[in-house]
């Protein structure tokens, strides 16, 4: 075998050693095809028979309902529902949150409150109480929050916690707010003495109230607030229109130049300025020192001539407040 011929093939069997110590190339794989996957089978259509549910939770704001007997009226203005009405005296917004948590209002369709009566002692703690609530409430369809009654016994405690219930509900979408304050204001008779607990006649009253609620035909349900306009931004640097007369304001002209020189405030004081000003201090310190001594001590109080000393005046103190000078019978006064 020539050496050429050797060459040759010494290169083919590297060649060849190298590709299989290399390994072959990558092999395209089918990727595997999968089972189709059922669909979920759809959810059966709401049965047109079924009650819908109506929760109304308070406190005793809305205990009269029930108390006087109401509750029967409500439940027969909405025959479609199922009405649940949980009131109950001194309950605030934290019970609350843990009655409707109790009864599972994503059962429910519609949700009323009436609390916040018995919170109005702290507005930050009913604002943290009242997001509890409607985060809570997130999957109910309509919730309504009842205004607090600001009669006049109430009106200082209750007006603030009302600016919550407005401000809290306008960022959830789903709540709105029932103006039970103004339904108060214009039937003051529905309320006994205070202002804020039902009569039997406003226990009827309050069920035609949540009922027109549900119904959405409630005179008293407040709009949206709505968003500020923006105004169209005004263009600066395009300057006033052609012919319009210019006129600079008193307060924008500039002032007239002072007469007399005006020295910087870091400029040094003068030498004259500091002998003048230290001499003030000595002559004020010596007429204070000589005043001193020559003013006598003043009595303590008016010695009238050819007369008894005269006893101050004496005052009593009456609940922490000074009242007013006593006297006693036959003497005169000891200031006239």
């Amino acid at each position: 075998m020539t050496r050429a011929a050797r060459t040759v093939l010494a290169a083919l069997t590297l060649a060849g050693a190298v590709a299989f110590a290399i390994g072959p190339g990558p092999r395209a794989v089918a990727a595997p095809v999968s089972a189709p996957r059922s669909r979920p089978a759809p959810a059966p259509p709401p049965d047109p028979n079924s009650p819908k549910r109506l929760l109304v939770v308070s406190d005793s704001t809305l205990a009269g309902i029930p108390t006087n007997g109401a509750l029967d009226d409500l439940r027969a203005a909405l025959p479609d529902w199922e009405v649940t009405l949980d009131a109950h005296a001194y309950r605030n917004t934290a019970q609350g949150v843990d009655v409707a948590a109790a009864r599972d209002p994503s059962r429910f369709d519609v949700v009323v409150v009436g609390l916040g009566a018995n919170d109005a002692w702290s507005t930050d703690n009913f604002s943290a109480q009242m997001d509890r609530m409607l985060t809570l409430l997130t999957a109910v369809p309509r919730v309504y929050w009842l205004t607090l009654r600001e009669s006049p016994r109430f009106q200082r405690a209750f007006a603030p916690v009302n600016s919550v219930i407005r401000l809290r509900a306008a960022a959830a979408p789903h709540v709105e707010v029932a103006d039970w304050n103004r339904f108060g204001a214009e039937h003051p008779e529905a309320f006994y003495g205070d202002g804020l607990h039902l009569t039997p006649a406003g226990g009827a009253d309050a069920a035609r109230f949540i009922a027109s609620l549900v119904e959405r035909t409630n005179p008293y349900l407040e709009a949206e607030p709505t968003e500020p306009r923006e105004e169209a931004p005004t263009d600066t640097a395009s300057g006033p229109s052609p012919g319009a007369e210019i006129t600079t304001p008193a307060t924008a002209r500039p002032a007239r130049p002072s007469s007399s020189p005006v020295r910087r405030p870091d400029a040094d004081p003068s030498p004259w300025a500091v002998t003048v000003t230290i001499g003030a201090i000595v002559l004020a310190g010596a007429g204070g020192i000589v005043g001193s001594r020559l003013r006598r001590p003043a009595p303590a109080y008016a010695e009238p001539s050819g007369s008894e000393p005269v006893e101050p005046l004496r005052s009593t103190a009456v609940g922490g407040a000074v009242g007013a000078p006593e006297r006693t019978e036959g003497s005169e006064p000891a200031i006239r």
